[in-house]
């Protein structure tokens, strides 16, 4: 995909990423639903974030940021996400949890205000 505009650091997108992350990790999940059925768009309500537009993308067991990154550009699906236009914002997250499945949770939330 061509390259798209950069995107601004939103605090609340990164809340939302934050609290995904850690719930994933303690609640040992891996999804973009949570078990009790939240979603990406809720997640970022609660955190206050007024959207037209909203993505996730996820990222198990990569221990560099360049893994990760490398993974989600591989991918047609994650691809499309970081490159859409659709999108003028971003937070992203890792959290550690040592002797999980995955090890270390990263999501990135991406979105547009209304």
């Amino acid at each position: 995909m061509s390259a798209a505009k950069a995107l601004d650091w939103n605090r609340a997108l990164a809340e939302a990423a934050e609290m995904h992350s850690v719930d994933m990790a303690a609640r040992r999940y891996f999804d973009h639903v949570s078990p009790d059925g939240k979603r990406v768009a809720q997640r970022v309500t609660a955190q206050g974030y007024n959207w037209r537009a909203v993505g996730e993308n996820l990222a198990g067991g990569d221990t560099s940021v360049a893994a990760v990154i490398a993974g989600w550009l591989g991918s047609p699906e994650h691809c499309r996400n970081l490159m859409s236009a659709e999108y003028a914002e971003v937070g992203v997250s890792c959290v550690r949890q040592p002797g999980s499945q995955w090890g270390t949770y990263w999501t990135m939330v991406l979105g547009t205000r209304r």
